[in-house]
């Protein structure tokens, strides 16, 4: 199979936890709200960028879009999630913006492929999935493998971990063969595959909000 018909069968199993997330969002605890939402623009990004693909050929500004929202949001989820302080995740945020335009603005453009904001973000996803990983361990309640915020954790540790490693060597230019580049793209699909598998079973495993009674 072709690797440009394989990425887009593998990017779009999105649509597994986007239905997930549709059906299960007025049961869900309001602290997983971000991670929804977060599914929701994946899905979103890879419907219009399919578009753009076979209309123009390129969706690349479609993705620099895409990786700066996924920031912010991302930024709010591990806040909501008590694993950074607000101004921890402002100081954050006013950082990772400021390489993005680095990146995206000032040194490149936006309709170029750029890697310096997408290893930096990766490598900020990592340590801080890693910190509410650690979190999960030491205050969860119940299997650790049906904890929603770990299993969450876990696949952005997976998928960005990855993808740190893919995009440093386009950010450092270091001079890989196009066939290497290749193949850990590829590898990337797959494991975005096995990410959104696991993005459906969090949700799954988020207990419904409760309903409270007034008693009288």
């Amino acid at each position: 199979m072709h690797s440009f018909t394989l990425s887009i069968l593998l990017n779009h199993t999105i649509a597994l936890p986007f239905i997930v997330s549709l059906v299960r969002f007025r049961k869900i605890h309001p602290s997983f709200y971000p991670f929804a939402f977060l599914i929701w623009l994946g899905f979103l990004s890879e419907s219009i960028s399919l578009v753009y693909i076979y209309s123009s050929g390129n969706n690349t500004v479609i993705g620099n879009l895409y990786v700066l929202l996924e920031c912010v949001i991302l930024l709010v989820q591990f806040y909501r999630w008590k694993t950074i302080a607000g101004s921890h995740a402002l100081l954050l945020g006013g950082i990772l913006a400021s390489i993005w335009l680095f990146d995206n603005v000032l040194v490149n453009q936006v309709t170029v492929d750029n890697a310096l904001f997408r290893t930096v973000s990766s490598l900020t996803y990592v340590f801080l999935s890693l910190m509410q990983i650690n979190r999960s361990f030491i205050f969860g309640r119940g299997p650790i493998l049906r904890n929603p915020r770990f299993l969450a954790c876990f696949s952005f540790l997976l998928f960005f971990g990855w993808k740190a490693y893919v995009e440093s060597f386009n950010a450092l230019h270091l001079g890989l063969s196009e066939r290497v580049l290749l193949n850990m793209y590829v590898t990337l699909y797959f494991i975005n595959a096995v990410t959104n598998c696991l993005y459906a079973l969090t949700l799954l495993c988020i207990r419904p909000r409760q309903e409270y009674i007034l008693l009288y």
